[in-house]
């Protein structure tokens, strides 16, 4: 198809989305206002009409479920050609780009990150190993000042 194409079924404001230039571009609307459409052919435009390496978009969204979402229609729309782009979530781009650069900021590239339940294990686990009693510090409450260090970007050193 070509790009041109992909503008037919747009109002203005989602064609001028879709053609902006220069990148980057943030699209912010509601539920079901059609930013995964507009996203998705912003993409497709920029490697058909502006030429732009795949590997050098990053599309990123809230949900794994519009990533994939996103992913399925840009292979619609560019086929092969769709295989380098970044489409992600934050997390996922994240983790990303830690895995392949994290060692500039002395981070393994081999981190596990922990889910609330491994966290909560980590905790009590570090507990037992110092033994202290859980009923005088509180996995839950351990876990939500960790929480509260993080929101504040505190490093460990700051706890009092």
């Amino acid at each position: 198809m070509e790009a041109q194409a992909w503008l037919e079924d747009l109002n203005e404001p989602q064609r001028k989305a879709v053609t902006f230039r220069p990148a980057p571009l943030l699209v912010l609307a509601g539920p079901g206002s059609g930013k995964t459409r507009i996203i998705t052919r912003r993409v497709a435009w920029l490697v058909e009409a502006e030429e732009q390496p795949p590997e050098s978009i990053l599309a990123v969204t809230f949900t794994n479920r519009a990533a994939e979402e996103m992913r399925d229609r840009l292979f619609e729309l560019l086929g092969d050609r769709a295989e380098g782009v970044w489409i992600h979530t934050f997390h996922a781009a994240a983790m990303r780009i830690l895995r392949k650069f994290g060692d500039r900021i002395d981070l393994p590239l081999d981190f596990t990150i922990l889910d609330e339940d491994d966290q909560r294990r980590a905790i009590a686990r570090q507990l037992r190993l110092l033994n202290l009693s859980r009923e005088q510090y509180a996995v839950g409450e351990i876990a939500a000042r960790i929480g509260q260090m993080k929101s504040l970007l505190q490093n460990p050193e700051a706890v009092e």
